[in-house]
């Protein structure tokens, strides 16, 4: 019976060190044994009267207490140490699972900035098209989590997906003829027609490329930013006609960057325009071409985006 006390009594205590291993820091493991072994000794001290007159009545208090205290104390030198060593061995572990997650991150990235170099290098007349956006979508992100703003339909690990996937965006023009995409003058109605089947094919070749290989949360949000990101916010877009919340919220933000980042940007069939006429473009083009939620956040970070295109230019 005295041992079942016993028992009960180091279970109980110990209950708070052994789930401060989940927590995978030695030191605070460390000082939950030492604040657990500490109150098994007070408790023993305590109930050491009462213990003796109810089980242990051949025995003083002063003898219960030195033998059930030392056998505590070494109890608790074992378990301190291997509870210690659980945590700090679970931390090393979980630390380097971390680095390498960060060393694929990377890996990823310079993947998928690889993939943006070879579609601008088959159309020239965009030059940094690709990582500009990028830099676009990344601030549009920020402002919006800053902000609390679409936090409903996109969460932060999604908000990161979308600046991941924002190079590939343009992908789709690969499969566009050389002679269309390096065009210095006005497309015909028919060339036009061919520019347009970009999103389909660049969405396209992400199913059949990525899904294999990539995270299913990024490969769908990629998937989402290359067919979308033609629609427009009043229905008139291509390739389905989708209008206002119907686009996916990566393509209605890719759509902005994309949008600012040619009117920003000289071509060989246009110079480019200045910021305060992109600005204005774009406030004339809210709740038409663009989400107006979107168009507030650009001009609420118009010196980030002076910034980025035309003092660094």
């Amino acid at each position: 019976m005295a041992t079942d006390v016993n028992l009960t009594l180091t279970v109980s205590y110990l209950t708070m060190p052994l789930f401060t291993v989940m927590y995978f820091d030695p030191m605070f493991t460390f000082i939950s044994c030492i604040v657990a072994a500490i109150s098994q000794l007070i408790g023993i001290v305590l109930r050491a009267e009462q213990g003796v007159e109810m089980f242990w009545p051949d025995i003083t208090p002063m003898y219960y207490i030195i033998t059930n205290g030392s056998g505590v104390v070494l109890e608790y030198i074992f378990i301190t140490a291997l509870l210690t060593f659980s945590s700090k061995t679970a931390r090393n572990y979980m630390y380097s699972v971390f680095l390498r997650n960060q060393k694929l991150a990377q890996v990823q990235k310079q993947i998928l900035y690889g993939l943006a170099d070879i579609i601008e290098s088959s159309d020239t007349t965009t030059g940094q098209h690709g990582k500009r956006t990028t830099e676009v979508v990344t601030l549009i992100n920020k402002y919006l989590l800053e902000h609390n703003i679409y936090t409903d339909e996109c969460s932060v690990d999604d908000m990161n997906l979308i600046s991941m996937a924002a190079p590939l965006h343009d992908i789709g023009k690969i499969k566009v003829p050389e002679h269309i995409l390096l065009k210095p003058g006005r497309l015909s109605p028919e060339e036009f027609e061919e520019i347009k089947k970009h999103p389909v094919e660049g969405s396209k070749i992400i199913l059949q490329t990525l899904l294999k290989v990539e995270d299913p949360r990024f490969v769908q949000i990629a998937h989402e930013m290359t067919l979308y990101h033609h629609e427009k916010w009043n229905g008139t877009g291509y390739p389905d006609g989708l209008k206002e919340k119907q686009i996916p919220i990566s393509a209605r933000i890719m759509a902005i960057a994309d949008v600012f980042d040619a009117l920003c940007s000289a071509r060989p069939y246009k110079e480019k325009f200045s910021f305060e006429q992109a600005m204005d473009i774009l406030k004339d083009l809210s709740g038409k071409h663009f989400d107006p939620e979107l168009v507030n956040a650009m001009f609420s970070m118009q010196d980030k985006l002076r910034k980025l295109y035309f003092e660094n230019a």
